[in-house]
């Protein structure tokens, strides 16, 4: 099995799935090492992260801020991969795997497209 495109490409970037290349496509985003990640799911982090950015903070301030939790974000995503990667076959998409596992649990995946769980299962 050959490892499938993954989001963001015709971008010319890397994100997590369909629809939040879209709202980068639309709205922008934030860089992070070579991910890009939508504006909402930064604002997603923030809140899981506890870190608070708002109109005080000088630009500064705030690069600094992003910086410190996209170490979390990092952190995490090395650790979750750590877990997963013994379940994943040779070049499975690791987010589509979890995706996937999320919508087989119940959890409202609405934000998600629902094309693209269809077009992996078609390509493996």
């Amino acid at each position: 099995m050959s490892f499938k495109k993954i989001p963001g490409q015709r971008l010319g970037i890397v994100c997590s799935d369909p629809s939040a290349e879209s709202m980068i496509a639309l709205l922008g985003g934030q860089a992070h090492s070579d991910v890009t990640f939508s504006n909402a799911q930064k604002a997603c982090f923030s809140e899981f992260y506890g870190y608070k950015f708002d109109s005080s903070m000088n630009e500064l301030e705030e690069a600094g801020a992003t910086q410190n939790m996209f170490r979390h974000v990092q952190r995490d995503g090395l650790r979750v991969m750590g877990l997963l990667s013994r379940y994943l076959d040779k070049g499975q998409d690791p987010v589509n795997l979890l995706a996937t596992l999320l919508l087989d649990a119940g959890y409202d995946t609405a934000g998600l497209d629902p094309e693209w769980f269809e077009e992996y299962e078609k390509l493996s």
